[in-house]
């Protein structure tokens, strides 16, 4: 959002686009509103605020309720945001499959698809082109589509160019945002996934009415989006958060992977059922074993957790070993950002006694190791849906801050 610098007087047509700016973020961020309240809050003239909304009802992006009668007696209509002035689109290509949701402009999820799997073969813009088209094209009007907002696992630059894809090739050197751009001809967004998901925990999540917050996304990879003063910290490269790659002692100084960064290898999702085969092979009585129908290559995180639930010595020692080394990362963040809340998500977040396994020891370990007071560990609200809430918030936060620039805090 603009501030406003005004060393004049600002000229009737300036002054009521200000205006029709502050009143629309007003309503975007309070909700339906009577035209009364909105005048007084932000002090400006009943007038004023009268011709901003009128304006706004001509553009089609608010609209009113019907007339009810209000505390004083009078029938008045509230102002609220048009949800269905169009829809957009936000991509998850870290799921498998990968997700695309399409979203309201309140950010509602209207619905869900599970497309194609990233393979290394997969031509993976004209892939995305292909899946949208179908998406728009049977469910929707072609016409109100707005725009997309993509969340790439990998380093994307502000262009849109992912720099670095460690996970995927087939995303080294692409730009989605240009090549979706060109096809859809609406405006196109692309951002890390960590980067959304923290977005999406700021607004809608765990990370709600925090000032800054780390969000922390343990899957097949490891990754933090970082809101600092409640904007998102990409870093100079845009790099900023890719935790995967934190060392955890000397002894890792020497490690080298063209796939993953340290803490992924000892700590991801994968390292979970990796670990908990070797556990399993070399103790043959292991109940992580029987739950996986004796059969190494069923075992399977969910398996590794539910027997060191049920008290298995060999799966109790993989998840102590995966907790410590996550906590050795967050504790590095904790002492670096000093943030009010760490939010841990990803597929983690849906392990059997994620709370017990893993936040609880984590946060254990992380207040006992500073003598200060530390940021408080929550599991992701959002689970599965926050890399395409934070998407389609994007989109949306991105069309309408362009079209409406300006906004005041009302007084308290």
């Amino acid at each position: 959002m603009k501030t406003l610098n005004v060393t004049g007087t600002a000229n009737a047509n300036l002054q009521n686009r200000i205006n029709i700016s502050i009143v629309f973020n007003y309503i975007r961020e309070r909700g339906a509103l009577y035209r009364a309240q909105i005048a007084k809050d932000l002090r400006l003239s009943a007038p004023a605020v009268s011709r901003a909304i009128e304006a706004l009802i001509e553009e089609g992006y608010v609209v009113e309720t019907e007339k009810a009668k209000t505390e004083s007696g009078k029938r008045a209509a509230r102002v609220l945001v048009n949800s269905d002035r169009g829809y957009v689109i936000g991509v998850d290509l870290m799921k498998a499959p990968i997700r695309i949701a399409v979203s309201n402009f309140n950010c509602t999820l209207l619905a869900e698809y599970d497309c194609f799997r990233m393979a290394e073969e997969v031509n993976i813009e004209q892939a995305l082109i292909d899946e949208i088209r179908r998406i728009v094209r049977l469910t929707h009007n072609p016409k109100d589509l707005k725009a997309i907002s993509i969340g790439i696992p990998a380093v994307v630059s502000p262009a849109g160019a992912v720099t670095s894809a460690i996970l995927y090739d087939n995303l080294e050197g692409k730009n989605l945002k240009n090549a979706l751009g060109e096809v859809f001809k609406v405006p196109v967004y692309a951002e890390n996934v960590a980067n959304l998901s923290a977005l999406a925990e700021a607004k809608y999540g765990a990370g709600r009415n925090r000032d800054s917050f780390v969000f922390v996304e343990v899957s097949n990879g490891i990754g933090a989006g970082i809101i600092i003063d409640r904007n998102l910290y990409r870093g100079s490269h845009g790099s900023a958060g890719e935790v995967g790659f934190t060392v955890l002692g000397r002894e890792s100084l020497d490690f080298r992977s063209r796939r993953k960064g340290f803490l992924e290898y000892s700590a991801s999702i994968d390292a979970i059922r990796d670990q908990g085969v070797a556990a399993a092979r070399d103790d043959r009585g292991s109940l992580i074993l029987d739950l996986a129908g004796g059969r190494l290559e069923d075992v399977t995180p969910e398996a590794v957790c539910r027997a060191a639930l049920a008290g298995d010595p060999a799966a109790a020692g993989v998840v102590r070993g995966i907790a410590e080394s996550l906590a050795l990362a967050i504790l590095s963040i904790v002492v670096l950002l000093d943030p009010e809340r760490i939010v841990l998500g990803g597929e983690i977040s849906h392990l059997p006694g994620v709370e017990t396994l893993f936040v609880q020891p984590i946060a254990e370990i992380v207040k006992r190791s500073v003598p200060f007071d530390v940021a408080q560990i929550a599991l992701s609200t959002l689970h599965d849906n926050a890399v395409v809430i934070g998407a389609s918030h994007m989109a949306v936060e991105s069309l309408l801050v362009g079209m409406y620039p300006y906004k005041i805090e009302a007084e308290a």
